[in-house]
């Protein structure tokens, strides 16, 4: 996993603090997921599986412009 993963995660959904490898790691197979299944674009299945999977989502805004959700899976990918 890329070192900026974690920083680049809480910027894009406001998260009080980085999250854990875990928390990424479960974010990034349910957004993979419901890309998968059809059922969402990639910016609304990043979104949807990162309500579920950090604690605190959208509870602070950074003024910084957040990545692709294609760009954070592959940085989610780089183990």
């Amino acid at each position: 996993m890329d070192a900026d993963l974690p920083r680049l995660l809480r910027i894009k959904y406001g998260l009080p603090d980085d999250p854990t490898e875990g928390d990424i790691d479960a974010w990034a197979r349910r957004t993979r997921y419901l890309i998968l299944s059809g059922g969402q674009n990639a910016e609304d299945a990043g979104d949807a599986a990162a309500r579920a999977a950090f604690k605190g989502f959208g509870t602070r805004f950074y003024r910084s412009e957040a990545d692709t959700i294609q760009a954070l899976l592959a940085l989610a990918q780089t183990k």
